[in-house]
């Protein structure tokens, strides 16, 4: 043991290899036992339109990721098309994220003990966002490896810390920027324990960082600008998103007479309606949406907070242990941790719902970056309540992993095998082409067969494909659905949409259609809306 010890000291390329090799044995066994999902539809929908399944070929507008990143996905796709590249990247990018942070763990951490926490703390948490696969989580992830390389690295290995952040940022800008943000006080523990302001290494590498992130987001919007398709597009979803994301959208009764009630109780219901909602339309709406009073903001981030409570919980007591047992010079670092995750709650919240993405995100830096908090304050060494904190968490992620893990097969199981029955029943005839209606289970999907799994060509998505140039020449208007385009929805939601589709059709086309239920399952019917 004492020469493999010495061994690992003296040889920090092996400490590093092994590492990343006990993650991925790691990452195997949660893939083994486990049951590995998407967060949401988003992820399948970009990983269809890097693969070339959706529209027919390979492409590199993802929507919400960048378009270099895009290329890059395209380029893979082009070179072996069996392979879900999308998925195996995001892994890929983990494993590296979870190794270079335990790998500090391990060269840096004092007490042998207390590595063994943190590490678990890392995997556990981890573990926790592989659950549910997500870009956002994913770019947080990464951008927090990259970070800890920044400020504890020497100049060669920075380099790779400024690489990874430039990734983070093209996978998710906001996300890579949100751990920035809330990881940004360590970034002044030097400054306050020799009371001298210096610019070091770390901030030169950080500052080069955040201009080939911000170069990369303006490459990204000037090539959305350039062609006008999607730049009509991308304006268009930016205000749909904010109207759906909005907790103050119920205004049917506010309208305008141009917009018809149907059309818009349907945008709300992620099943718009291209036709009749466009940019103008939504442009229109938003402006709606931008007079809330004080108090209604005060009131939505209160009831945001209510619903996040156990996890703003959870990052204030990590604060407040640290604050406890730091030296006086660096009781300011988790006040400054917890005021940025306030102002960006309060933020978030005034206006639209705080997703668990969102969350996980800023909390990850947080628990992340408590070695290097550790390694650098002698008074926290000191506490025996951190390896005892470290156990109930770890505990906590492991909980919550498996029992997300179940109720994703059960929902897998009750709910996508019958869709899917429906669906293959459906399209495996001649000429037949669907539009399922928000509920189905496509995150359900094996995330290393999503391409395989797709009718390509004969199903397009709605709700924030809405007016997508993917979308011209499958679901431009509901007449693809006067023209005998099925459409799945739930039992218990046909009587209410199948009304609002009918009311906007008639508005909009002038023609009266009548639905007629073609596939029905216990929970699920596939319909056509016939004149």
């Amino acid at each position: 043991m004492n020469k493999l010890k010495h061994v690992l000291s003296n040889s920090p390329k092996l400490q590093i290899v092994l590492i990343v090799l006990l993650t991925i044995v790691i990452y195997w066994c949660v893939n083994a036992f486990l049951f590995i999902r998407f967060e949401a539809n988003d992820d399948i929908a970009m990983a269809l339109f890097a693969s070339g399944s959706y529209s027919g070929m390979p492409n590199e507008h993802l929507v919400f990721i960048n378009f270099i990143f895009g290329f890059i996905l395209k380029f893979l796709y082009q070179f072996n098309s069996s392979i879900e590249w999308y998925t195996y990247s995001f892994l890929a990018l983990q494993i590296l994220s979870v190794s270079i942070i335990v790998n500090y763990i391990s060269s840096h951490t004092i007490s042998k003990f207390m590595k063994v926490c943190f590490a678990l703390v890392c995997y556990t948490l981890s573990i926790r966002l592989l659950i549910l696969l997500q870009f956002t989580t994913t770019a947080a992830m990464v951008a927090t490896a990259g970070l800890l390389l920044t400020v504890n690295s020497k100049r060669g290995i920075s380099y790779m810390g400024i690489v990874l952040i430039i990734i983070a940022s093209l996978i998710r800008f906001n996300a890579a920027m949100l751990v920035v943000l809330m990881a940004s006080p360590v970034f002044i523990i030097d400054a306050l324990k020799n009371k001298v302001v210096r610019i070091k290494y770390a901030h030169i590498t950080l500052a080069i960082s955040l201009c080939f992130c911000l170069g990369a987001k303006l490459a990204d919007t000037y090539y959305y600008q350039h062609e006008q398709e999607w730049k009509d597009y991308v304006a268009f979803n930016a205000f749909r998103g904010k109207i759906n994301d909005n907790p103050n959208n119920d205004i049917s009764t506010q309208l305008p007479d141009d917009i018809l009630p149907a059309d818009y109780t349907l945008l709300v219901n992620f099943f718009a309606n291209p036709q009749a909602i466009d940019l103008p339309t939504v442009q229109k709406i938003y402006g709606l949406l931008e007079k809330p009073s004080l108090y209604d903001r005060l009131l939505n981030v209160i009831s945001e907070f209510r619903r996040t409570i156990a996890g703003t919980a959870f990052l204030v007591m990590i604060a407040t242990l640290i604050f406890l047992f730091a030296e006086q010079r660096l009781k300011i670092i988790p006040v400054l941790i917890v005021c940025n995750y306030l102002v960006i709650f309060i933020y978030l919240s005034s206006n639209a719902f705080v997703k668990p993405r969102v969350f996980l995100s800023a909390l990850y830096p947080v628990v992340m970056l408590l070695p290097f908090i550790y390694n650098e304050n002698v008074n926290i060494r000191k506490t025996k309540l951190l390896p005892v904190a470290s156990v109930i968490v770890s505990l906590l992620f492991v909980y919550q992993t498996i029992t997300i893990s179940k109720e994703s097969e059960e929902i897998r199981d009750a709910h996508l095998s019958e869709q899917q029955d429906l669906i293959d029943k459906y399209l495996n005839q001649e000429n037949h082409h669907l539009i399922p209606f928000k509920g189905y289970s496509v995150a359900y999907f094996n995330i290393f067969n999503i391409s395989n799994l797709f009718y390509s060509g004969q199903m397009h998505f709605s709700g924030w494909l809405t007016q997508s140039p993917y979308n011209y020449s499958g679901f431009s208007s509901f007449k693809k659905l006067i023209d005998g385009s099925g459409m799945i929805i739930s039992n218990s939601k046909y009587d209410m949409i199948t009304q609002l589709i009918r009311e906007s059709i008639s508005h909009n086309n002038h023609v009266d259609v009548t639905p007629v239920i073609i596939e029905q399952s216990e929970q699920y019917m596939i319909i056509e809306f016939r004149k």
